[in-house]
């Protein structure tokens, strides 16, 4: 199963795997598939967030390409603002329904 056809399987929540050109690997957790625009974007988190210098649990943003069936990493700003508005208002959903 490709990474592409486990981000848009709902049932599917395997590590995410990916290799760069350099051989490194990098392994992601799944967090959310969000839709914007007709495009859909996966929220992953790096199980190791050192390589990418980031914060602890700071995810990053994948842009799914339908036709070639791939995933790429997302870098436009007003594309990751958005993303993570609807992402926190998912969190935020989810915490009210814990809640009650």
């Amino acid at each position: 199963m490709t990474n592409y056809e486990k981000i848009i399987d709902p049932n599917n929540f395997e590590t995410i795997v990916i290799t760069n050109s350099k051989g490194t690997v990098f392994e992601f957790e799944q967090i959310a598939l969000i839709p914007l625009h007709e495009v859909g974007y996966a929220i992953l988190k790096p199980l190791n967030p050192s390589l990418f210098n980031l914060e602890n649990d700071e995810p990053l943003v994948f842009k799914l390409n339908d036709e070639e069936q791939v995933i790429v990493l997302d870098d436009d700003n007003t594309v990751l603002r958005t993303i993570h508005k609807k992402l926190e208002h998912i969190i935020c959903i989810q915490d009210s329904e814990m809640i009650d």
